[in-house]
């Protein structure tokens, strides 16, 4: 996925490469509370969600965008369950 590099740092941090838990993933301090994690999921969902559906971008960063945003969800359901 060829991207600037704020959104591949922004990119791999959501899907876990710099540490798996909710807190690292999102980028937030460790003590963030669940209505915080679920703020912030939330707002990186559609906004990769956006990314993976923009026409103008190149189909290789749609498609990583879509796996970000699909990331994020998951994240979001781990919420919905209880996780933090």
């Amino acid at each position: 996925m060829q991207a600037a590099p704020s959104m591949a740092d922004e990119a791999q941090r959501l899907i876990g490469g710099n540490g798996v838990g909710l807190a690292a993933r999102l980028g937030v301090e460790h003590e963030a509370t669940a209505q915080r994690l679920w703020e912030v999921a939330a707002d990186a969902q559609w906004r990769w969600r956006d990314r993976a559906e923009d026409p103008l971008l190149p189909l290789a960063q749609r498609r990583g965008a879509q796996v970000v945003a699909r990331s994020c969800e998951g994240m979001i359901a781990e919420l919905v369950a209880g996780g933090r």
